[in-house]
């Protein structure tokens, strides 16, 4: 796997001191008596200045190599970001993954199962024990974290049972039979329930029966494509979103403190403009002075 990110002409990142590390290299080769360990030197480069050899800093303040570094001319959408810390907008392509606040806090008003009707859990088990073909056919694909992530069958989310829900996603995903799900009542039904369950900060994907035995291939790599906006181990109230999924009530990490600040406003513009591939030696994320961006 090619681990790659692209970014716009004006990008700095977050980098390791280069002459430190060589001065670093020769004094280990020298004899001396001091034991305190000497001070990591940092600075952010611009991404036009990068090429293979420069050492990059995450979240977890480890270095990860460039192997290669090349420019190109890029003509098509950009998602341009404004927030509070900044003083111009920003601009990332639409599918780079952007450290945000996450949004899913609780999983009900009171951050508990109370709002859960007690029946919903034998309803649960007893759903789980008679999937409809459809169901059973894509759970053979989300069983055993086959994408990565594990996925609950039948999970009771406040006054629902949802299909399938990946925690660490804040995904849910439904399937619609295609007689249960054709009625106006049952289309406005499914509307409520999909709007309460966005309000929590959920992204609730929709398949049709149909869908599932006619192109499950393509049904499986649109969930693989979300599970990307998962929460960060180092950093549990984070998520990982696509750029082109912020909205204004987000808040986004920056710098190498991992400070808050709000978004004020993003919009899709189209540019002509040069941009930086830049590949790296393993994957993980990295800072710019004014985003932190995965790998």
């Amino acid at each position: 796997m090619t681990l790659k990110s692209v970014l716009v002409s004006d990008t700095k990142i977050f980098c390791l001191h280069q002459p430190y590390r060589q001065a670093q290299s020769d004094s280990q080769s020298l004899p001396s008596n001091k034991t305190e360990e000497p001070k990591i030197q940092t600075y952010f480069k611009p991404v036009k200045e990068i090429q293979a050899g420069d050492r990059v800093l995450g979240l977890d303040q480890l270095p990860n190599l460039v192997k290669h570094s090349t420019s190109f001319t890029y003509e098509g959408p950009l998602i341009a970001i404004k927030h509070k810390a900044s003083v111009d907008y920003e601009y990332i392509l639409p599918e780079s993954l952007i450290l945000i606040k996450r949004r899913v806090q609780s999983l009900s008003t009171s951050g508990g199962w109370s709002s859960i009707p007690s029946g919903h859990f034998s309803r649960a088990r007893e759903l789980r024990n008679r999937m409809t073909p459809p169901e059973y056919k894509l759970w053979a694909i989300l069983v055993n974290k086959g994408l990565g992530l594990k996925f609950r069958p039948q999970h009771p989310i406040g006054p629902y049972i949802v299909d399938f829900f990946a925690r660490q996603a804040g995904l849910v995903i439904e399937v619609d039979g295609e007689l249960a799900h054709s009625t106006p009542m049952q289309q406005e039904d499914d509307h409520n329930r999909q709007t309460w369950l966005e309000s929590l900060g959920l992204t609730v994907l929709r398949y049709t029966a149909s869908e599932i035995f006619s192109d499950l291939e393509g049904v499986v790599a649109d969930i693989s494509y979300h599970l990307h906006e998962c929460i960060v181990n180092q950093i549990p109230q984070a998520q990982w979103i696509y750029a082109q999924h912020i909205k204004n009530i987000d808040s986004l990490y920056i710098g190498p403190d991992k400070d808050l600040t709000q978004v004020i406003k993003v919009k899709e513009i189209r540019l002509i403009i040069q941009c930086y591939q830049i590949i790296f030696e393993n994957p993980g994320n990295f800072i710019t002075t004014s985003l932190i961006h995965k790998v």
